[in-house]
C-alpha cells in the first residue's frame, strides 16, 4: 500500500521506493485515461496530480514528470500529458462521422447549425458527437468558439483577414461595419465578435472595435 507520508519533503532520487511507485500510479492512470477516452489525445497535467498523494509539491510533481518524459515513458506538451505510446484510432463509423461533420461545418461557413442541429441531421447523440468534434478542434479543422457554437477554422481565418484589413484602413470598426464584411445576422456577429475579443486580435472600446496588435 502507498504512504502518502513518504511524498513529504522528499527528493524522488533519495528514494527509489518513492519513485517506483509514483510512476507506477502515474502511468496505470494514463493506461485507464486513454482507454476511457479514446479520441482525446491527452489528459490534462492536473488530472494526474489529483490522483497522487496531496503531499506531492508542484516541484516533485514536474520532477516525476521529467523522469518519467526522459524514461520515454510520457510526452508534456505545455498543461497536457499522454503516454508516448498512444496514438488515436478512429473507428470506422467514426471516420464517416468526421467526415461529415467536416462537410456541414465547410459548408455552413460562418453560420453553421449548432449543436443541436448538428445532431439532428447527422442523426447522432451528443456522446457520440463530441469526441469527435473536440478532435477536429485539436486537429485545427474547427474552432469552438462557444458550448453549442464550432466554426470551420479556414472561414474564420479568411473573415479575421477582412477584419485586419478593414481595421488597418478605417482604424476601428462597428457592429454594423462587422455584418457588413461577415454577411451573418447578429446570431453569429456576438459570438464572433467576442472569440476575436478573446484572441487578442480586437480590443472593444463602446460598441466599436480596434486592433489590439
Amino acid at each position: 500500500m502507498f504512504d502518502n507520508a513518504r511524498c513529504h519533503n522528499l527528493s524522488l532520487n533519495q528514494r527509489p521506493g518513492l519513485i517506483a511507485d509514483l510512476k507506477r500510479i502515474s502511468l496505470d492512470y494514463l493506461k485507464e485515461f486513454h482507454q476511457k477516452n479514446p479520441l482525446r489525445p491527452r489528459a490534462m497535467k492536473e488530472e494526474l496530480k489529483t490522483k497522487l498523494p496531496p503531499q506531492m509539491d508542484t516541484r516533485l510533481f514536474n520532477h516525476l514528470l521529467s523522469i518519467l518524459s526522459e524514461e520515454k515513458e510520457i510526452i508534456v506538451e505545455k498543461e497536457t500529458i499522454r503516454l508516448i505510446t498512444h496514438t488515436i484510432a478512429l473507428k470506422d463509423e467514426e471516420k464517416d462521422l468526421r467526415q461529415k461533420i467536416i462537410i456541414l461545418y465547410a459548408r455552413g461557413k460562418l453560420q453553421p447549425p449548432v449543436v443541436k442541429e448538428v445532431l439532428a441531421e447527422l442523426g447522432v447523440s451528443e456522446s457520440e458527437f463530441k469526441p469527435v468534434a473536440q478532435l477536429l478542434t485539436k486537429e485545427g479543422l474547427l474552432v469552438k468558439v462557444k458550448d453549442d457554437l464550432y466554426f470551420y477554422r479556414q472561414a474564420l481565418e479568411e473573415l479575421e483577414g477582412k477584419v485586419v484589413d478593414f481595421l488597418k484602413q478605417h482604424k476601428e470598426m462597428n457592429p454594423a461595419h462587422f455584418k457588413g464584411l461577415s454577411q451573418v445576422s447578429r446570431k453569429f456577429a456576438i459570438p464572433l465578435l467576442e472569440y476575436f475579443d478573446a484572441q487578442k486580435l480586437t480590443l472593444r472600446i463602446g460598441d466599436k472595435r480596434v486592433l489590439r496588435k
